[in-house]
């Protein structure tokens, strides 16, 4: 969960100021918050937070391919596609493995 949380702070300082970068933000927040909520439980990743990863992961997919519109527009478009990629690669791991040690 550290890589994820390292990750959205790195999309934020290298992304546009577009509502779908603040729509991934908003999703990550949550993510973060939840987890951190139910770390102290057996199983902190619970369906619901399966279920944020996914709907993020759907909103990430479609911010990339927005941003691959206005790819030669600004060098923070260049860097923003690379790290959303890493971050719903991230996910996706999270959500196959869920509770396991990543």
């Amino acid at each position: 969960m550290l890589y994820y949380f390292l990750l959205s702070i790195i999309i934020y300082f290298f992304s546009s100021e577009s509502e779908e970068i603040a729509g991934v933000l908003f999703f990550s927040g949550v993510i973060i918050l939840l987890y951190l909520i139910r770390m102290g439980n057996e199983k902190p990743i619970s369906i619901i937070l399966k279920i944020l990863l996914v709907l993020q992961g759907i909103l990430m997919l479609s911010t990339i391919i927005i941003s691959l519109e206005f790819i030669g527009d600004s060098f923070s478009v260049i860097l923003s596609i690379p790290t959303l990629i890493a971050l719903i690669s991230l996910a996706v791991t999270l959500i196959i493995n869920g509770n396991k040690t990543i």
